[in-house]
């Protein structure tokens, strides 16, 4: 992945041995988890608000103990 593909902020990381991130060139998947130092809500919001900006599309989201959001992002080919 890309990390300016993804919002973080400086006290936030994701935490490599609890993500799986498979890539073939640009294409990417799989799951990010985020450690975060602020509050499960604070930080739930702050990525909801934060991935679309940065060109991400919401699926799904569940907030909870351990909150779920997935997002897709389209493929841009520079030609």
């Amino acid at each position: 992945y890309k990390r300016q593909d993804i919002p973080l902020t400086v006290s936030d990381s994701i935490d490599i041995s609890r993500s799986l991130l498979l890539n073939s060139g640009e294409q990417w998947i799989g799951q990010a988890v985020i450690q975060s130092s602020q509050s499960i809500e604070a930080a739930f919001n702050y990525y909801s608000d934060e991935m679309p900006t940065y060109g991400w599309s919401l699926i799904t989201s569940v907030q909870s103990k351990i909150s779920v959001l997935n997002y897709e992002k389209a493929l841009v080919l520079h030609l």
